[in-house]
């Protein structure tokens, strides 16, 4: 049930990069996502979003153009708090569908991540005590491309 401690919202996603002071990729799309609590232990955030990803050919990259195309994410990530311990973890999936004729730059990925956030204060320049967290982490990812290159 939707509770006042769950939130969702709708977003748009909007990106460009320059790789050589060349256009490399650009990419648009939307997304979905809920949070909400689990019970006393932290919080959790579903989330799916897609994008379409334009890549641009350059003198450096002549064959970035095969990646374009539509990625397809679903994740979710939780916040969980055991006592003192923090635990931060991401569990994903993606899928990437390049253009017609470009099957090897397709692909399904799983992955899954875990962090165990440390909190400590550190004096600012000015004297102030400041927050820090210095997050360990570890993870695995799977990549099953639909062809070989």
């Amino acid at each position: 049930a939707i509770t006042q401690d769950t939130s969702f919202k709708f977003y748009a996603i909007g990106t460009g990069v320059m790789l050589a002071h060349h256009k490399y990729i650009e990419s648009w799309g939307a997304g979905f996502s809920i949070r909400g609590p689990l019970g006393s232990f932290g919080l959790a955030e579903a989330y799916v979003e897609h994008r379409y990803r334009r890549f641009f050919d350059s003198d450096e990259f002549p064959t970035a153009s095969e990646q374009t195309g539509n990625l397809l994410t679903a994740a979710i990530n939780t916040e969980l708090r055991f006592g003192i311990v923090k635990l931060t973890t991401r569990v994903g999936y993606d899928r990437n569908n390049a253009r017609k004729f470009y099957d090897f730059n397709s692909y399904d990925r799983r992955s899954i991540d875990a962090g165990l956030p440390i909190e400590f204060s550190v004096p600012g320049f000015d004297g102030t005590p400041r927050q820090v967290v210095a997050t360990p982490t570890a993870g695995y990812t799977e990549t099953r491309y639909d062809d070989p290159n």
